[in-house]
């Protein structure tokens, strides 16, 4: 009795995990945003800035970075320079992230508290830093020529090569889109999920080996 051999394809469960928590964080962070920045009126900004779901949201959108990177780092199909261009940018931007986390929740409370507004004039410095501000900007770019690079990977691995471009478009646009409105950005965040969770599904697979018998 003769065995048949042929090769099947199964989601890695550790990289579906991964991409589909990161596209749920990146989803949440929009959602759960405090919008009030965008005002334009001191005490608006205060109050978001001083509420818990600044941090929380900010924290969310960190993470999802962090586990796009790590999904990246452990899947098969991807070539090393997509894998080194995601974590080195993603470690990039991230400082950024920090300073509007946790610096402005401060000078929210801190505003809010002393009754002092005029506190609100360090939001600009802040936000403003120069190294962080360059080191966020070229992370975004960074990460944007990974995804990229995902999105040709998978292309070139033939099993719905197409999966891997939404993600790409998405990375690269979350850059321009910090210039859009509130409902565009959580738009964008949403789709940026859905992206992650497609990618994960479609693409992340790996070949298995399977015997069966065959009659002579």
């Amino acid at each position: 009795m003769a065995r048949d051999s042929h090769s099947q394809r199964r989601v890695s469960p550790l990289t579906f995990t991964l991409m589909g928590l990161s596209g749920a964080a990146f989803a949440a962070f929009p959602l759960l945003r405090p919008w009030g920045d965008k005002a334009g009126s001191p005490e608006a900004q205060a109050a978001a800035f001083a509420d818990s779901l600044w941090v929380f949201s900010h924290l969310s959108g960190m993470v999802g970075w962090a586990l796009l990177a790590t999904a990246a780092v452990v899947s098969a199909g991807l070539a090393i320079r997509t894998k080194a261009l995601l974590v080195l940018g993603v470690a990039a931007l991230l400082p950024y992230y920090g300073a509007e986390t946790f610096a402005l929740h401060v000078l929210g409370r801190a505003a809010l508290r002393r009754e002092d507004l005029s506190l609100m004039e360090f939001e600009a410095v802040i936000r403003g830093e120069p190294v962080a501000v360059v080191l966020f900007g070229l992370g975004l770019i960074v990460a944007a020529i990974g995804a990229i690079l995902v999105a040709v990977d998978t292309w070139r691995a033939g099993h719905l090569r197409w999966s891997g471009i939404p993600l790409a478009v998405l990375i690269a646009l979350y850059l321009p889109q910090f210039f859009a409105a509130g409902g565009a950005r959580i738009v964008h965040g949403l789709l940026l999920g859905v992206a992650c969770l497609l990618w994960a599904m479609a693409s992340q697979r790996t070949p298995v080996e399977v015997t069966s018998a065959a009659q002579p």
